[in-house]
């Protein structure tokens, strides 16, 4: 294990996280792991670093994209600096709030909202505008469906 108390050289971080010195360039650049702390000869990583990688890894193993990992560190750094209030106790990914919109007898579309800064309020908003949408193309369908001989748009 390599010595953490002075921090690990890129080397020593690469070999222990098991990714290239490429990807964690990139990592870093695209803002998923703090840059190290010094010049680029002297270049130091700690356990933080390593954890960074870890969380990317495992969120990576669970479906999420690198973009959808930036933006959940980019919303957890906010919060921690105050600039968002948390305003529910549910983790990261879980469901905030569930709004079904009922669009025929045997069809609904379930809105989940997962972090987010979207009010309960917009996302009521913009059911009630895809429920309309949705409406009118299944009126159109079914105009089409009883008159086949209507020309298509």
């Amino acid at each position: 294990m390599p010595n953490t108390k002075n921090g690990m050289t890129i080397d020593e971080l690469v070999r222990v996280s098991d990714i290239s010195k490429r990807t964690l360039r990139f990592y870093i650049q695209q803002g998923l792991v703090d840059p190290p702390v010094g010049n680029t000869a002297n270049a130091r990583y700690d356990t933080g670093h390593l954890e960074q990688i870890r969380n990317i890894k495992t969120l990576q193993a669970e479906g999420y994209t690198l973009s959808r990992i930036a933006e959940l560190n980019k919303t957890q750094s906010l919060r921690q600096s105050g600039q968002i209030k948390k305003k529910h106790p549910k983790a990261p990914g879980k469901p905030i709030s569930k709004i079904e919109v009922p669009l025929h007898p045997q069809i609904s579309v379930v809105f989940a909202q997962n972090e987010s800064f979207l009010s309960e309020d917009f996302i009521k908003f913009a059911s009630k505008k895809l429920f309309d949408s949705l409406n009118e193309a299944l009126d159109e369908f079914e105009t089409k469906k009883e008159n086949p001989s209507a020309e298509d748009d």
